[in-house]
């Protein structure tokens, strides 16, 4: 599985003069045939073939071998992909390769440069929490690390805890006494777990924790977190410790896709209310864009399939719809099939804040792209 040290690693990774190649591909078989995923990536090498037409001699050797190599791997070895998306960076000249499996369809892309092409990777990153779910019981618990639809780690944390044994005795003592000694042996146990999970965090830094169990456990429990975990808290599910792992996972998954469609709607409704209120806020294309030229952007909102074709600047490379001339240079425009990527990209260069945000929560009434913005033209 794809980690952030990976994609430091493809950061640091830089040619200065052999030819990278870097390429996303939508491989989820729902919506692509084999033929269909081919005819994409003979598209789009094709026109980077084209792209390196200028450049000298043996750069154009390498690439146009460098591209050859990639095609060729893909189209062999589609039918083993058992991915929704596929990463590919190859550059032969420094000597690395890196195939990466996607949990999630990116847009197609065929880039041709000096170093990875890895910002569709750190989106695929945030998209994604780092979360633990916690199954507990008066002695006995199960934490699970969970991450990208996989549990990456299952602990145990078992303790003797004496049944609950009822002796009346002399005045009822004995039971008492009993019931003071079960009481310390749960408490142990809870803060046992507490500690365990405590030390997990420090060593994984999980954003969300999800916890289950009785209420009168659960509540002691929720109570002796350290206050940094306290905080992490995002739901409570009612799964008994002894659940099978794969419920486990598939209760947890679709909790945390819950909690993102919930924080999706959140940032749409901000913007909605931002625009009706006159603040510093616009949706549709044409504004986004016109704002975002300006670097008057400080958020960038997109619907996460959203497409649409446009022009930018083969000078300045400013993005526009329709324009045949660049309104800043007067220099020619020419046709980007998709100036949504293009945005997206712009705005990361510029540090702006991307939100790619679920179908359903409103962008519909934006024109599937707006923006916060740090000031309005």
């Amino acid at each position: 599985m794809l980690t952030k040290k990976d994609i430091e690693l493809l950061r640091q990774s830089r040619s200065g003069e052999h030819p990278v190649i870097s390429v996303y591909l939508n491989t989820d078989g729902k919506f692509n045939s084999k033929k269909h995923v081919e005819t994409i990536l003979k598209e789009m090498s094709r026109l980077a073939r084209h792209q390196v037409e200028s450049k000298g001699k043996e750069y154009r050797r390498q690439a146009l071998a460098e591209i050859q190599k990639v095609e060729d791997y893909i189209v062999k070895n589609f039918r083993e992909f058992n991915c929704r998306g596929l990463a590919l960076f190859s550059c032969t000249g420094e000597g690395f390769w890196h195939v990466v499996e996607l949990p999630r369809p990116p847009r197609n892309r065929f880039v041709l440069g000096d170093a990875p092409f890895i910002r569709p990777l750190q989106f695929q990153e945030v998209e994604y929490h780092r979360f633990c779910t916690v199954l507990v019981d008066r002695n006995d618990a199960r934490i699970f690390l969970i991450y990208k639809g996989v549990i990456l780690e299952h602990r145990q944390v078992a303790d003797e805890v004496p049944p609950k044994v009822r002796r009346a005795g002399w005045s009822g003592y004995d039971e008492k006494r009993t019931a003071r000694k079960l009481d310390r042996k749960i408490s142990e146990h809870l803060h046992h777990v507490a500690d365990t999970l405590f030390e997990l965090y420090k060593r994984d830094q999980f954003e969300w924790l999800i916890l289950s169990g009785k209420g009168e456990y659960l509540k002691e429990f929720e109570a002796i977190l350290h206050s940094y975990l306290r905080e992490k808290i995002v739901a409570h599910l009612d799964l008994p410790v002894d659940t099978p792992e794969h419920e486990v996972l598939e209760r947890s998954v679709r909790a945390e896709k819950s909690l993102v469609f919930k924080q999706h709607c959140r940032i749409v409704e901000r913007l909605l209310q931002a625009v009706g209120s006159g603040g510093p806020a616009v949706t549709g294309l044409e504004e986004t864009l016109r704002h975002l030229n300006a670097e008057a952007v400080e958020t960038l909102v997109v619907a996460r399939d959203y497409q649409q074709a446009g022009a930018t600047c083969v000078k300045c490379h400013y993005l526009g719809i329709l324009e045949e001339t660049c309104p800043l240079c007067a220099s020619p425009m020419v046709e980007a099939p998709d100036v949504i990527t293009l945005a997206v990209d712009r705005a990361l260069q510029r540090n702006c804040e991307v939100q790619q945000v679920y179908e359903g929560v409103g962008m519909d009434k934006t024109g599937n792209i707006g923006a916060l913005l740090r000031f309005r033209l």
